[in-house]
């Protein structure tokens, strides 16, 4: 059995796959299996996994319909034999030392989640940071803690894939990504933290989350219909498995700063949709709970700033041109 398991989806990123399976090739730890999700891929994606997989045993391809990330990614997970997951994107890819690292913490300390620090590359630019992620639990002082003990501040964090889990506890809780197409790992990270016993942090950058114009994040004309369905079934499972007010807040805290992020970099004609959409989910949602501070932050004075800077920089741009 691998000690570790790692999930790759993959859809038409023929041009970054190699940099992706060759930070794999090159990890200090090398009792792992990589499980590769063809989505239907139109490039020649298939074609460079096929290549890897007959070069080395560890890679196993799945080649399906096109489906989505979240269905992608559920079926390699119950295929998964190792110790530990790990779900990467296939335009990603890791520090030589990651899986080493990160096994041995989750070892020591036998977590159920571990977080570890990241890079974020623009491609566009050629510029890397190094996003201190963890940090945000440094009350907890490198101690394993719990999702009761961690209170308020739980959610603090993004819902992206800069985390490794347990893979009994995930099949166990029956964890699931939904089957949307937009935040599809959304309901897997609170379902996973809140079900967690124990969650630790790796205060280290291991993984590189590479961010160009092709990334799913923004495609809003496509995926806008997903975010009020996705908001419903990561509010039933916070109700379902929690009685903790303050686990709740943190819940509702993290969903506002996602709003109001995937409102700003929303494309100009879909705005005003989104801004609609998203009233709705505070009035039927929020206001329900009595949390007045999550109200205040969250009222619609939040998006009309955002939009009244939109409309400035937009009328601005508009001047300058008539002007030269």
């Amino acid at each position: 059995m691998p000690k570790i398991s790692i999930v790759i989806p993959v859809y038409n990123t023929a041009k970054y796959l190699k940099e992706c399976l060759d930070s794999l090739l090159n990890q200090t730890l090398e009792d792992f299996e990589v499980i590769l999700v063809n989505d239907d891929s139109k490039d020649n994606s298939l074609e460079i996994l096929n290549a890897y997989a007959k070069k080395d045993s560890r890679f196993i391809v799945i080649d399906k319909k096109n489906e989505g990330q979240g269905i992608a990614r559920n079926i390699a997970i119950k295929k998964a034999r190792g110790d530990f997951l790990l779900c990467m994107d296939s335009d990603d890819w890791l520090e030589n030392n990651a899986l080493e690292l990160a096994y041995n913490k989750m070892s020591q300390e036998d977590v159920d989640v571990l977080f570890f620090d990241y890079y974020k590359y623009f491609e566009k630019t050629k510029e890397k940071y190094e996003i201190k992620y963890t940090n945000v639990y440094k009350i907890f002082e490198n101690k394993p803690f719990s999702p009761k003990e961690a209170g308020k501040i739980l959610f603090n964090s993004n819902c992206l894939t800069f985390k490794m889990y347990k893979t009994d506890f995930i099949k166990k809780n029956e964890i699931k990504y939904s089957n949307h197409n937009f935040m599809e790992d959304a309901p897997f990270y609170f379902k996973a933290l809140l079900l967690a016993e124990k969650i630790d942090c790796l205060k280290t950058p291991i993984y590189t989350y590479r961010i160009h114009s092709k990334s799913s994040t923004f495609k809003h004309a496509e995926y806008l219909t997903s975010i009020p369905k996705v908001f419903d079934i990561c509010f039933e499972i916070i109700k379902k498995n929690n009685n903790n007010q303050e686990i709740l807040y943190s819940f509702l805290k993290n969903r506002k700063k996602s709003m109001l992020y995937h409102y700003s970099i929303t494309p100009f004609i879909y705005k005003f949709k989104y801004y609609k959409m998203m009233q709705k989910i505070i009035k039927n949602n929020f206001s329900k709970y009595e949390l007045e501070p999550i109200l205040e932050k969250i009222s619609s004075s939040s998006f009309i700033q955002y939009e009244l800077l939109t409309r400035i920089k937009k009328t601005m741009c508009i001047l300058k041109t008539h002007i030269i």
